[in-house]
């Protein structure tokens, strides 16, 4: 579920409550504050670059704020890094990333791209000892068009160049100044993980997963202590087994050498849990606890009297690649319906983990990783800054 406005939520906690920044979504995003007892959204600058308001990073040792923009073009998404000041929205720099996504909002009309994407993809984490930004995303494999023959010529049907899909064979005119601008998906994406240096902002890339098919990124989550990077992917769903669930995989990236230490099938691991807790439906995006060294997940779980769709909490060991599911016998059926936004964001000094959830209003809903019940509900009252993701800040 998506809505015109968004907020992408970075975290820092304080006594009295847990504080939250984010952007609003372009044009004229803004940095905002949310103070999740309150509910109280007070803007701080703003900026005219056209974010992406599901994906951010926060550095608070050194001030900085990181978000990307998805620049569309008729050959495809150009996306880049930029780096805000945290006090004021002052660019300190932006840099390239090798990702994309394919045309979309584009006039077909105009000829110019038919493949249609909606967001980056991108997920960012920091390095709080550091500051280097880990850096993860797709990489589209795509066809471009190429110059063909039109009767009558393009010139004199008022059109620009003639061009031929070259899997359909059914060539056209369109008003763009290389037939090569046309793209069209010729395969499945190739996922990328880099982390680009703090000091010389130059990108190093990671191992790539090679044994999978991946369709698309799911979330993200960094154990700083541990120098360890997971990420969730879900595989193309043509290249898997048949389950009645996404197919999925996290891996484990030591954050130092770049290298992959760890898989785990997390389709297999939710098909295993089931046999004990077989109200669990999936396994959502996670947060890292650094406390009880697990991977959180605010699920979908099935409550069987009466049947209907709750949420639950659950842990993934990553040394074992075992789900459990906290309060077994705890369904919060009040946030049992569609989610809005994609991540969630735990704070590990309340042992809270945050997510947005409607029910009659539109509310930033917590969960102990302690107890798996609800521990926060708090409704957003400016639904202006409808709230749409959320992040980790370091």
């Amino acid at each position: 579920m998506r809505n015109h406005f968004s907020l992408l939520l970075l975290h820092v906690s304080v006594s009295v409550g847990s504080i939250f920044y984010g952007f609003t979504e372009s044009p004229e995003s803004k940095f905002v504050s949310l103070n999740s007892s309150s509910a109280v959204i007070a803007a701080l600058w703003e900026t005219p670059l056209p974010i992406e308001p599901y994906v951010a990073a926060l550095d608070v040792p050194r001030g900085l704020v990181y978000a990307v923009t998805a620049e569309h073009t008729v050959t495809g998404v150009k996306i880049f890094l930029v780096a805000f000041s945290l006090a004021n929205g002052t660019v300190h720099y932006n840099v390239s990333l090798p990702f994309g996504l394919y045309p979309d909002g584009l006039d077909r009309s105009e000829g110019i791209g038919h493949s249609a994407g909606t967001h980056t993809g991108v997920q960012l984490d920091v390095d709080p000892s550091t500051g280097d930004v880990l850096i993860g995303g797709m990489i589209p494999n795509v066809t471009h068009w190429r110059p063909a023959d039109c009767q009558p010529a393009c010139g004199a049907s008022g059109g620009g160049l003639c061009c031929l899909d070259p899997r359909e064979g059914a060539p056209a005119c369109f008003n763009v100044k290389q037939c090569a601008d046309i793209s069209e998906p010729a395969g499945p994406s190739q996922f990328r993980q880099y982390k680009m240096s703090h000091s010389t902002r130059l990108l190093q890339e990671f191992e790539t997963p090679t044994n999978q098919t991946w369709s698309e990124t799911v979330s993200s989550a960094l154990d700083s202590s541990g120098r360890i990077l997971y990420v969730q992917l879900k595989m193309d769903a043509g290249t898997a087994p048949v389950t009645g669930m996404g197919p999925q995989y996290v891996y484990g990236y030591d954050i130092d050498t770049g290298k992959i230490i760890g898989a785990i099938n997390t389709t297999r691991a939710v098909l295993a849990a089931q046999a004990l807790f077989p109200d669990i439906a999936d396994f959502e995006d996670m947060s890292y606890d650094p406390i009880g060294k697990v991977l959180v997940s605010v699920s979908l779980c099935i409550q069987p009297q009466p049947v209907q769709f709750a949420r639950c909490v659950l842990l993934l060991d990553p040394a074992h690649g075992n789900i459990t599911r906290l309060a077994p016998a705890y369904f919060d059926v009040q946030h049992g319906s569609t989610r809005v936004g994609v991540d969630s964001v735990l704070d590990p000094t309340t042992q809270v983990v945050y997510e947005f959830l409607p029910t009659h209003d539109m509310e930033l809903v917590g969960y102990s990783t302690v107890t798996g019940k609800v521990a926060v509900d708090t409704a957003i009252p400016n639904v202006t800054l409808f709230p749409n993701n959320l992040e980790l800040g370091s």
